[in-house]
């Protein structure tokens, strides 16, 4: 059982590690009346529709 644990925490500090490019985040903020004022929209789940998008911000 040490040896398992050993070998998984030795394989998730490798991936840690492994110097591959960074994961992103991207958040958009939604207008919640779902009302299209703009020219940046944006699909949603409910009935099939779009709302404006009104910001987004990107993670470094």
């Amino acid at each position: 059982m040490r040896i398992l644990i050993a070998t998984l925490l030795a394989a998730i500090a490798v991936a840690a590690h492994a110097g591959g490019p960074q994961d992103r985040v991207v958040i958009h903020l939604l207008d919640p009346r779902g009302a299209i004022a703009g020219e940046q929209t944006m699909p949603t789940e409910w009935n099939g529709g779009k709302t404006d998008l009104i910001a987004t911000r990107h993670s470094k």
